[in-house]
């Protein structure tokens, strides 16, 4: 699990000004509506959208989580882990 942390909570516990900052891709999970063997229908916390299976190992079907990443499934999640994922990342946006 990939836990994600705004700088500002950092700084009480570290000194930011020694942290190396680097810029990363964010993957989203995304459960699936509806497939075929190269597309499929995904909902993002509501939101549905059209995501490309090409680069996916794994075979996925409705009902399963994926992790998305510009329009492309990048891999199966767990369902568990897919949802508490989605609702960390959805606290930290209110935040």
């Amino acid at each position: 699990m990939i836990h994600f942390y705004p700088l500002q909570k950092l700084a009480k516990y570290v000194n930011i000004e020694r942290i190396e900052v680097r810029i990363m891709c964010v993957g989203i999970p995304a459960k699936i509506i509806e497939c075929d063997e190269i597309s499929a229908i995904v909902d993002i916390s509501g939101s549905q959208r059209e995501i490309s299976l090409l680069t996916l190992d794994a075979q996925a079907a409705a009902g399963d989580w994926v992790m998305v990443h510009a329009g492309f499934a990048v891999t199966v999640l767990d369902p568990a882990e897919a949802e508490e994922t989605l609702q960390m990342m959805l606290d930290m946006a209110n935040e």
